[in-house]
């Protein structure tokens, strides 16, 4: 049986992030495929420091970015290292909290980050995006039907309403889809008529 997918948990280690840090993991341990990895959990290593940690991010499926006021070097460097690897990265910042300093670097950003004011809101968004993420790659994950279908229970939890459209052929279409003023039509001539359309 193949093991659970690694999401990397990237922040500072401090008291403003551990509480995040913390519902992070949560959120990732909750969905069918994953598992978390933070520093803090990890167990005593002889590796030097910076390995210790830039090994997990080499390893790890899916890179996960958390924001607050600072972003330290360590993590700046967990971040290049995601980056270069072509690790998926989500990032999510604590509303308003980043210093000049953190704000530069998102700015520089290539990804789409979200904002969370609250630790419940931040649960949702994580589950929702990595659900996504997971949805998206479904076939190259292996994802079963089974777990395919918990995690879009999950996501409609968060508050995202979407779906999986077969449009035939053996495309997919995952996300959130919206069709107005008219069908969508898959490759097969499958169609997908909007809701209060008949």
């Amino acid at each position: 049986m193949e093991e659970k997918l690694i999401a990397f948990i990237s922040s500072r280690i401090n008291d403003e992030m551990k509480q995040a840090r913390q519902v992070v993991r949560e959120a990732i341990e909750e969905l069918p495929l994953t598992r978390a990895w933070l520093f803090e959990e990890s167990p005593a290593s002889a590796d030097e420091l910076t390995e210790s940690y830039l090994r997990w991010v080499g390893k790890c499926d899916l890179f996960i970015l958390l924001l607050g006021e600072d972003i330290t070097d360590p993590v700046r460097t967990e971040w290049e290292t995601a980056t270069q690897a072509r690790k998926p990265r989500l990032v999510f910042l604590k509303k308003g909290a980043q210093n000049e300093k953190a704000w530069a670097f998102v700015k520089g950003l290539d990804v789409k980050w979200k904002e969370y004011e609250t630790l419940d809101e931040l649960n949702r968004q994580v589950q929702a995006a990595v659900g996504d993420e997971l949805i998206k790659g479904y076939r190259a994950y292996g994802v079963s039907e089974q777990e395919k279908t918990k995690l879009e229970e999950l996501r409609a939890r968060a508050g995202i309403v979407a779906g999986t459209i077969d449009t035939g052929g053996g495309a997919f279409i995952a996300g959130d889809v919206t069709v107005e003023g008219g069908d969508f039509v898959g490759r097969d001539k499958k169609t997908i008529t909007p809701q209060g359309n008949g």
